[in-house]
């Protein structure tokens, strides 16, 4: 995309608010959630991984494209199977 070819070519720039924010949603998410969290707490910001804050938006923006026809499709599957019942074979 635009937005990882122009991050990729600079160099790495800290985000000193930007992180603080992203560890308190991430506190926040999990306090909420009731439960053991799952998966990594690390906020990759100013890093090899991400190295700077545009990389970082075109990173996890991308995660609802992914996910997103996913939950479509499990949301629908009642539907389909109430249409269909040879779906349950």
């Amino acid at each position: 995309s635009v937005a990882a070819d122009f991050a990729a070519s600079h160099v790495y720039c800290k985000s000193p608010r930007i992180g603080k924010e992203m560890r308190r949603i991430l506190a926040s998410v999990q306090s909420k959630l009731g439960c053991r969290w799952e998966g990594s707490g690390v906020i990759h910001l100013g890093d090899h991984n991400v190295p700077n804050a545009l990389m970082f938006i075109d990173k996890y923006a991308q995660i609802e494209r992914i996910i997103n026809p996913i939950v479509i499709s499990l949301k629908r599957l009642p539907e389909l199977y109430e249409q269909d019942k040879g779906i349950a074979k």
